[in-house]
């Protein structure tokens, strides 16, 4: 008798620990929930970063392309009727120089007492100061400049002269990714050939 006397005074007990074994489960399942979506996040974020890097590294292949097989004359580089492609320190139409003598391959040197033009936030907001690209494939439209660097030797391994120099130009793209989340800039230095 006293074995179920005692069985009968604990009826409220199992339903207690069930309460609180679903109130450790409801907690678990939450906190689980809550990881899976900062899981999304991160993986949402580290897709548009990844778009925004490809982007950029697009743009700069198709600039490197487009300016190998372009002509560009010294009256470009000096805006002397230099049409459409005017390379100035105002970077109009995202063509850039910030220097002196540039037609003259033994005088030419950029002015480094100015920022470089990259770093100056209404170059990539002013329209007329930079270019873009609408790249392939995604909702991303690239930006870009290109500057002007002087002269080098064609051939490093012989010192610059009348016969053995070439231009330098500088291009700096700029992307951002699908809903802003990731922001890119590359660049790169192309030796005319």
């Amino acid at each position: 008798m006293k074995e179920i006397g005692s069985f009968n005074n604990q009826k409220g007990a199992l339903l207690v620990v069930v309460l609180i074994m679903l109130v450790i489960i409801s907690m678990l399942g939450m906190s689980t929930i809550g990881t899976s979506s900062l899981e999304m996040q991160m993986s949402n974020n580290s897709r548009a970063q990844q778009a925004s890097f490809e982007a950029a590294e697009y743009t700069l292949s198709w600039v490197e392309n487009n300016l190998q097989n372009s002509t560009i004359s010294n009256a470009n580089l000096t805006n002397n009727n230099c049409g459409s492609m005017c390379f100035d320190s105002t970077c109009s139409g995202g063509y850039c120089f910030r220097g002196d003598d540039a037609d003259s391959w033994n005088q030419c040197e950029i002015d480094d007492s100015d920022p470089d033009p990259y770093t100056e936030e209404s170059i990539w907001t002013t329209s007329g100061n930079h270019m873009t690209l609408a790249i392939p494939n995604s909702n991303i439209t690239a930006k870009y400049i290109i500057e002007f660097r002087c002269y080098t030797a064609l051939d490093p391994t012989l010192e610059m002269d009348v016969t053995n120099f070439t231009r330098v130009f500088r291009i700096n793209a700029y992307t951002v990714g699908t809903g802003g989340r990731a922001r890119t800039m590359l660049r790169s230095t192309l030796k005319e050939l």
